[in-house]
């Protein structure tokens, strides 16, 4: 028998504050092109979390650090 597994896909937009939308392909190198006013800051917080820019749990924590900051 052949199992079939359910599959979910996100697609990404980020909003900046001038209204421009960027899409995010899950990379963390297009995240950090995005996000590239605190590249520095957000190149720490990731390799310091052992986060991951293609896990949503991981994305969610990045983003809410980013707007912190």
């Amino acid at each position: 028998p052949v199992i079939v597994q359910p599959s979910l896909r996100y697609d990404f937009y980020l909003l900046s504050k001038e209204g421009k939308m960027s899409y995010f392909n899950g990379s963390k190198k297009e995240l950090l092109n995005i996000l590239s006013k605190k590249r520095n800051d957000l190149q720490s917080f990731i390799k310091s979390n052992k986060l991951k820019t293609d896990e949503l749990r991981d994305l969610v924590k990045i983003i809410a650090f980013y707007n912190s900051i």
